[in-house]
């Protein structure tokens, strides 16, 4: 009887070590295995993925967790698991470009953020973060009404409030009561958000905030530089881990994502129906009279022609034009500071060119070509969409030298992209000489994407670069900048968190020229 029992737990205790020889093979699988032709990449954790490989490296910033893992594993392609997605990540150049080209890469697989911005638990709206034939319908209607709003191409009228707002900028700037300037002391990117804001509201609606409700200005970009700030590190974590937010729903920014989206779509949607309250169609002031009027009359309307979406819409134009375009003014700034020879070197530019009994206007730029270089440099350098937003492969497809299945989604890497050596000469510092031809004029063909390319390529990039040549070229045609006394240089890590870059608010001393 004692030899059976010993004989028996011999043989219990053998398949105990056989299940869990079994079990420890199939978590290995799990963890390792990857499709036919795939990227190679980080292992795969059970409930996890690679996320915490990711956040381990760098909680606050991921994209720079994402960078470091690439130049460590010299990866032109690294496969992730999010969560149970999986996730690649695209970081040669070449990959990048192809990525942007390619019809079968241009879906989008929106999460819990994006759903939270549109108000909306069953469905995405807007242009951003939806595809399909609703995003076709609306991307092509918007820019095509936007185009002819000044919103991507020079207009006459676009110009004339362009050089309104400059004329403001600097005002608000000289005015010794301006609440922005303290012993001519101002934060940055805060002085340039009522321009940016008046430029989108232009495009919007005809109006504008004037010097006086300042304070609103600030508070709204304050209110979506604090949504942006809330989507990363944990925005992410509760994309690809949903359910994060019935075990920690209010914590890790999930409260700010709501309340913020709650006031920015409010005060559109304010703006929505007092446009519809005085709506005339013999008159529109612009792109909310121009939707409303499709609402109301057009026949045959495609159903996503509806005051939610116009709402959304907006959301999705207002966003990168009073954020991500203050965000470069701020960039922009802080290497001016650490180079003070290329502001003076800005500054004799644009005394050749404009002089000082005028302000800079669109037309200067073909002639501005180091002051156009500057800014691009800034923008190569800090580009604003690190991670440009996830792609979805709708149809099984090949990409480089690897294949990607269906429903796989791709992340272009275009932070490691304008910090590739094979594509840039000393990618980490800061020369504008590099966007220039030995001749001195603009380099022909510029392979810098801060904007992205291709049928995503964000639909304000010409927008962004008209406002943002002018209204630098004017500032520093009447002021220089640097450091306050006793403060150090700004840290140009010192960034917040977000899906979009932006460094958090700097002092500068203001200088005003002389004559």
């Amino acid at each position: 009887m004692h030899c059976y029992f010993k004989i028996s737990s011999i043989m219990s205790l053998g398949l105990i070590l056989i299940f869990i020889v079994i079990i420890c093979y199939f978590v290995h699988q799990f963890m390792i295995s990857r499709p036919k032709d795939y990227p190679s990449g980080l292992v795969r954790w059970p409930i996890f993925g690679s996320m915490l490989q990711i956040y381990w490296r760098n909680f606050k910033h991921p994209f720079m967790a994402v960078h470091q893992l690439v130049k460590e594993l010299d990866l032109p392609m690294m496969s992730t698991y999010l969560g149970n997605h999986p996730v690649v990540f695209i970081n040669d150049p070449d990959s990048i470009r192809e990525l942007f080209s390619k019809p079968e890469f241009q879906g989008r697989s929106p999460g819990l953020v994006a759903k939270l911005r549109s108000r909306n638990k069953d469905k995405v709206l807007g242009v951003i973060f939806t595809d399909g034939d609703e995003w076709s319908e609306q991307k092509r209607y918007a820019l095509r009404n936007f185009r002819d709003l000044g919103y991507g191409r020079r207009s006459e009228s676009f110009e004339t409030v362009l050089e309104e707002e400059t004329r403001n900028l600097i005002t608000l700037i000289t005015d010794e009561n301006s609440v922005l300037m303290k012993d001519g002391v101002a934060e940055v990117p805060q002085i340039f958000y009522l321009f940016h804001l008046n430029m989108i509201l232009n495009v919007f609606d005809g109006e504008r905030l004037s010097i006086s409700q300042l304070p609103d200005a600030v508070k709204l970009v304050d209110i979506a530089f604090l949504f942006l700030s809330s989507t990363e590190p944990t925005g992410g974590a509760f994309d690809f881990l949903p359910w994060l937010q019935y075990v920690l729903p209010w914590k890790y920014g999930l409260k700010d994502i709501v309340d913020t989206s709650t006031i920015l779509n409010k005060y559109l949607g304010d703006m929505v129906k007092k446009c519809k309250e005085n709506h005339s169609s013999e008159h529109l002031r612009g792109y909310i009279d121009i939707f409303v009027e499709k609402m109301l009359n057009g026949k045959h309307n495609h159903p996503s022609y509806n005051e939610d979406n116009l709402v959304n819409i907006l959301v999705d134009f207002w966003f990168p034009a009073v954020t991500t375009v203050s965000a470069a003014h701020g960039f922009l700034f802080e290497y001016l500071l650490y180079h003070p020879e290329v502001q003076i070197n800005m500054q004799k530019e644009i005394d050749l060119i404009v002089g000082r009994s005028r302000l800079p206007t669109l037309h200067d730029r073909k002639n501005m070509p180091y002051t156009e270089a500057t800014i691009r440099e800034a923008l190569r350098l800090k580009p604003i969409v690190v991670m440009a937003l996830t792609h979805r492969c709708t149809k099984a497809a090949k990409l480089g030298d690897y294949w990607i299945p269906e429903n796989t989604l791709l992340s272009p890497n275009l932070y490691n992209y304008h910090r590739d050596e094979k594509l840039w000469k000393n990618p980490h510092v800061f020369d504008p000489m590099r966007f220039l031809d030995e001749n001195g004029e603009i380099i022909k063909k510029d392979p810098s994407l801060p904007f992205g390319v291709g049928k995503r390529v964000c639909p304000g990039e010409t927008f962004a670069r008209h406002n943002l040549f002018v209204s630098t070229a004017a500032f520093f045609q009447h002021f220089s900048i640097e450091c306050p006394f006793g403060s150090p240089l700004p840290d140009l890590n010192d960034l917040r968190n977000g899906i979009n870059l932006s460094p958090n608010p700097f002092k500068v001393k203001i200088v005003p020229r002389g004559t």
